[in-house]
């Protein structure tokens, strides 16, 4: 093996080191790049595991946009690939309505909740509602298998594509795939093209939900054949993704000390004000978002990174 090896360990990991192993050997019996697994002891939690590199596609959008469109075309080639292989060999978790709604329950309990001091039912009455809408918009789709993460800084810049042992190696190398379930279609070209930490202009999210939606039709994703339903799954799917991590960026600040993501709440906050604004089901939401939550997190975080600034 040319590539450099790596440990991971991780002893608290039993069923996510088996989860990655099985998921890595099926990906490469796919084609595509993951890690080779070269050994493991799932009872002491390690894993030897092929380095696949440093460079991820995040660090080469920081540098230079050019590139987007080339890369961004390698990962939607390895997306619906996966996305059209046979899972049932895997028996992975199912991304039902009850993780769906769970998920979305951390905003009410640590942003709204914990962070900000409100209580939702108060606060935002309709709540019930904004959830019932998504979790149906969510659970209607066609169920692919879900990588769960896929966005820049779990794919790795693998080209010029190199060579082992005759075998050339396709860009990019995915990783962090060890949470994978069965769920909707649209999630993981939601993760991507509205990555938390890269915000897209418009056009160019339009460009390449299109250009997806037309290479997953021709390789029989179950994608449909109404681009504007699929956009409308896709907005959904990454609404929810964003409501989430409004919970669990501000757990993080609680529990592990990572303060340091809440700094993404108010982009995020507005993405989904913006994107909210074009169905009418969410006027209730985009008016408590813009004029209530988004405000009161501005104020908090000038309080607690400006803390933590001076520290």
């Amino acid at each position: 093996l040319n590539q450099s090896e790596n440990q991971k360990s991780s002893a608290n990991s039993f069923d996510a080191n088996r989860s990655f192993v099985n998921i890595a050997n099926w990906l490469r019996a796919l084609g595509l790049n993951a890690p080779e697994v070269l050994a493991h002891d799932y009872e002491q939690g390690y894993l030897l595991v092929s380095d696949l590199g440093k460079k991820h596609y995040f660090d080469v959008y920081q540098q230079s946009v050019d590139d987007a469109n080339r890369l961004f075309d390698d990962a939607v080639e390895a997306l619906c690939v996966m996305q059209a292989g046979d899972y049932s060999s895997l028996q992975l978790p199912v991304f039902d309505a009850a993780r769906t709604q769970e998920e979305l329950d951390r905003c009410a309990r640590w942003l709204v909740g914990e962070f900000l001091g409100d209580d939702i039912a108060q606060v935002f009455p309709l709540w019930p509602a904004v959830c019932e809408t998504i979790v149906a918009n969510i659970v209607e789709q066609p169920s692919v298998f879900v990588h769960l993460d896929y966005h820049s800084q779990n794919l790795l810049v693998c080209e010029p594509a190199t060579v082992v042992d005759e075998i050339k190696i396709p860009n990019p190398g995915i990783l962090d795939f060890q949470d994978a379930l069965i769920g909707p279609v649209a999630y993981d070209i939601a993760s991507y093209i509205r990555d938390i930490y890269i915000d897209w202009p418009p056009d160019q999210r339009q460009q390449w939900l299109q250009q997806y939606w037309q290479r997953a039709q021709a390789l029989g994703v179950p994608v449909g054949d109404n681009l504007k339903q699929f956009q409308r799954w896709t907005d959904m799917c990454w609404m929810q993704r964003y409501i989430k991590c409004f919970g669990n960026f501000t757990r993080g600040h609680f529990q592990q000390d990572k303060s340091r993501y809440l700094q993404y709440l108010p982009s995020m906050i507005e993405r989904v004000i913006d994107a909210a604004s074009n169905y009418a089901e969410f006027d209730g939401l985009v008016t408590w978002l813009r004029d209530d939550v988004l405000v009161k997190v501005i104020d908090k975080n000038q309080t607690i990174l400006g803390q933590q600034a001076c520290t």
